[in-house]
């Protein structure tokens, strides 16, 4: 039984809104949702367009706009009485009554899901427009970008990289190209609506192909002009392949520390803290410099610099090349002033900054992965995650169980196979996560153990773990413990020589690798 086949049910006082006959709650399943507006015409899967109808009672044709007369007539007392009592919505109520959508209605139809109405997209086609004068620039609903997704089964999950976001931008240009080239007078939603309805009357019978509004029940069809093809529906197959391809370009914006030095919370001095030390590390103010006696502020930012030096370790003088953190408040200090600083602190002598302000975000190489560089002692996975159409489609259900509440369609099998996929995939391509990856190995059989649910939930901890970036995951069950930060990565020292840089053009096509 589904959530909307229930909310229907109660919205509708337990019957049938075609007939009036009451509905077992128990067989819901039996029944039908009914779109009010045809989906041939409109994709509305909205609670105002959907009706919950015992089977035998939904006599409706595919062409058929409005609710047969005999159906109004009887019911409308029925819908009255949901309406005054606020059970349905006088958008729903309206629909439901009216007795015929004349050709201009349908236009509207045809024309609502042809024009963007959003003011700021409206904005943005002017500019570019404006920008470019020879270019015509065509605004797509951007719910048809997903209900593309949802009829030819491609996924979309935020969590397991940022492929999204080229994806969409294809699918938007797929569909604008498809709309130029098949309603070349797109902009006229009369002479658009007229050639919809010829090829809607030529296939109607193809019941399954009428489901999802104006332009996506389009693509179904080829279309020709003086026999060259202008649009073959089998390229969807092609096109679906795209999605699993490991060619997108990413960047992340590279950014310089600003603003906030530290933290504005006064920490006592040793005598009043609970350790009896102090965590400040910054005086209040110069006439008490002295944070042990005074106490002062902590969360100190820093900027990044690469720096080597000598440390001496026993009678020997050692060279160090690593990463070092300058306070903020240094940034725009003399380059004797950094130096000092970090000798004092990290112990060292013969300081020389190799390379001063590396930005936050700045992309590496170590050891075979790739990682961002957060702060001077810590970074993060800088690999994108890829997945196959069958993995998706499996996470894709995952969500979904989770999203409901419901994970008896779930099957154990393809959880753990997934489990065992994605462990493979972190212990080869993510160097950081080799421990993690043989913790995750060590306990296969812990996690077929656990139910259904905490299965769902490790394997989207997991795609946390292994999503570009500064996600952790968080997998702490009393039968399946790992830790409440999987996946952060720290350390208390770089070692240049086993660091490669990566300068980036914004758009990631471009790219050159140096060391320091």
């Amino acid at each position: 039984m589904s959530s909307d086949s229930l909310f229907l049910y109660f919205t509708q006082l337990g019957k049938c809104m075609y007939s009036g006959k009451d509905l077992d709650i128990d067989s819901l399943d039996k029944c039908q949702i009914d779109h009010i507006v045809p989906q041939s015409l409109v994709k509305d899967d909205s609670f105002d367009n959907r009706v919950l109808v015992i089977p035998n009672e939904n006599q409706r044709k595919l062409d058929d706009l409005v609710v047969p007369s005999d159906i109004r007539v009887k019911m409308y007392s029925f819908w009255k009485l949901l309406f005054d009592h606020e059970l349905i919505s006088p958008k729903k109520f309206y629909s439901l009554i009216k007795t015929e959508y004349t050709e201009r209605d349908q236009e509207r139809f045809i024309n609502r899901q042809l024009v963007e109405t959003r003011q700021i997209t409206k904005n943005v086609t002017q500019i570019i427009e404006d920008h470019y004068s020879t270019t015509t620039v065509a605004a797509i609903r951007a719910n048809l970008s997903h209900e593309f997704r949802v009829k030819n089964h491609i996924y979309k999950n935020r969590d397991i990289n940022d492929y999204h976001h080229a994806h969409d931008a294809y699918i938007v240009a797929l569909i604008g190209g498809f709309m130029r080239n098949r309603y070349p007078n797109m902009h006229d939603s009369k002479a658009v609506y007229s050639e919809y309805m010829k090829m809607f009357r030529k296939n109607k019978n193809d019941k399954k192909r009428w489901k999802d509004g104006f332009v996506i029940n389009s693509m179904n069809y080829p279309y020709e002009v003086d026999g060259e093809v202008i649009w073959n529906p089998d390229i969807i197959n092609e096109i679906r392949k795209c999605f699993y391809y490991k060619d997108c370009y990413c960047t992340t914006k590279l950014d310089q520390k600003s603003g906030q030095m530290f933290n504005l919370t006064v920490l006592p001095n040793d005598a009043h803290s609970a350790k009896g030390t102090t965590e400040a590390v910054v005086p209040v103010n110069k006439a008490r410099s002295n944070v042990n006696k005074y106490g002062g502020f902590s969360g100190l930012q820093y900027i990044i610099v690469a720096i080597e030096g000598k440390k001496k370790r026993g009678k020997k003088f050692v060279e160090v090349r690593t990463l070092a953190g300058v306070p903020l408040h240094l940034k725009a200090a003399s380059l004797d002033e950094k130096i000092k600083y970090i000798e004092e602190k990290k112990g060292l002598s013969d300081v020389k900054i190799i390379k001063d302000n590396i930005p936050v975000n700045q992309m590496i190489e170590m050891d075979g992965g790739e990682y961002l560089l957060t702060s001077p002692t810590e970074y993060v996975n800088g690999r994108q995650l890829v997945l196959n159409e069958k993995q998706c489609a499996l996470i894709e259900d995952i969500y979904n169980a989770m999203h409901k509440g419901d994970y008896d369609n779930l099957e154990d099998v393809l959880m753990i196979q997934l489990y065992i996929e994605l462990t493979k995939k972190m212990k080869a391509l993510y160097p950081a996560y080799v421990n993690i990856a043989e913790r995750f190995e060590n306990m296969n059989e812990d996690y077929v153990a656990v139910s259904k649910e905490e299965k769902a939930n490790i394997i989207k901890q997991m795609l946390f773990i292994m999503h570009r970036g500064p996600q952790k995951g968080n997998i702490v069950y009393d039968d399946f413990k790992i830790s409440g930060e999987v996946g952060r990565l720290r350390s208390k020292n770089h070692n240049l020589n086993n660091i490669t840089f990566v300068s980036q053009s914004p758009t990631g096509i471009y790219f050159k690798k140096y060391k320091l």
